[in-house]
């Protein structure tokens, strides 16, 4: 095997750590009751919208709203501007945490049993920002501290008390649509090009050289 080429048996085990970090797509999430206000104040509030459970973990649904446009946000919603920052973080009972910024120190892919938030969609921008994440693997008995913070924002650091049993459980709930497919290695495909319209523009400019 040439040096730096990982085995078969590497490299399904790699695509199983990284399964963890998907939806499952043959699933149907259980959803959890929940109290949707995490913070609220005259001029903001993070709302959670929704918290479902997957074999591979949790999916929570945040939205923050502000009641006026901070300074120097971008009223169109592109990230990285006041107010779209979202900081989202998860204590779980045995003392594991889990962050929406990474910071991983050791690099590489996190152990199984390691505590991992994932970003998965987000958008928005102004007054409103959603944004979703995938909490893998789901938490154990016991409580689990959800922590929002978006000083940007005027959002200080808040937590809320979720129930790790009743995610436990949840799990029971979970509906399988059919037993998952194994992931198939498709070979590169090039792109095709567009059929050129014959003796135009693009056929003398950008047609095949000679």
């Amino acid at each position: 095997m040439p040096p730096g080429q990982e085995s078969p048996e590497e490299h399904e085990r790699r695509r199983e750590q990284m399964r963890r970090f998907q939806v499952p797509t043959n699933e149907v999430g259980a959803q959890v009751p929940f109290d949707p206000v995490v913070m609220s104040s005259p001029d903001a509030a993070v709302l959670l919208e929704g918290i479902t459970v997957f074999s591979t973990g949790v999916v929570l649904r945040l939205r923050r709203v502000l009641r006026v446009i901070p300074p120097g946000a971008d009223p169109r919603g592109r990230p990285g501007h006041p107010g779209e920052q979202l900081m989202v973080g998860v204590t779980v009972a045995d003392g594991r945490t889990a962050s929406s910024l990474g910071g991983r120190p050791h690099g590489g892919l996190p152990g199984p049993d390691e505590m991992v938030l994932q970003p998965q969609q987000g958008g928005g921008g102004g007054r409103i920002w959603s944004q979703q994440l995938l909490l893998t693997p789901v938490p154990p008995d016991g409580p689990v501290t959800l922590v929002v913070a978006d000083p940007s924002a005027g959002i200080p650091e808040t937590t809320v008390q979720l129930d790790g049993a009743t995610l436990q459980d949840a799990i029971g709930r979970i509906q399988v649509l059919w037993p998952r497919e194994p992931d198939d290695d498709h070979p590169p495909v090039p792109p095709r090009r567009p059929d050129l319209p014959p003796g135009g523009w693009f056929e003398r400019n950008a047609g095949p050289p000679g």
